[in-house]
């Protein structure tokens, strides 16, 4: 059986990376499993069937998870997380952001699922 290092070539496709208040934050992609939740609400938002605190909360939700906090960044009780920053930009920037994010995704899930379809020995090695 072969093996590939998923980390690696997710690393190399370019995780979501924003810079916010003059810090540089690196997200991760998410799982299939972790993304299909998303990707449900995504399609609600997409075809306007969702409000505007609907899509804030869908924004948070994705930017906790994908941009969750070391243990150490957790201990700083004045932090703000990404969500907080992402959620204080203009509405026009908010959503240029969001779709930056989901495009990195997107790119993550297809290349994986390529792989997958491609070779069904490959077994895929990540690290959480």
């Amino acid at each position: 059986m072969s093996s590939f290092d998923a980390d690696a070539y997710l690393e190399a496709l370019g995780p979501p990376v924003v810079k916010l208040d003059g810090t540089v934050h690196t997200g991760r992609f998410l799982s299939i499993e972790e993304w299909t939740p998303f990707e449900k609400r995504m399609k609600a938002i997409q075809e306007n069937k969702a409000s505007q605190e609907d899509i804030q909360l869908f924004i948070k939700n994705y930017c906790d998870e994908a941009f969750a906090p070391s243990w150490l960044q957790m201990l700083n009780p004045f932090r703000r997380t990404v969500a907080e920053k992402v959620l204080r930009l203009p509405p026009a920037a908010l959503m240029k952001v969001a779709h930056y994010f989901f495009e990195c995704q997107a790119r993550g899930l297809d290349a994986v699922r390529a792989m997958e379809d491609e070779d069904p020995e490959i077994k895929l090695v990540v690290s959480q």
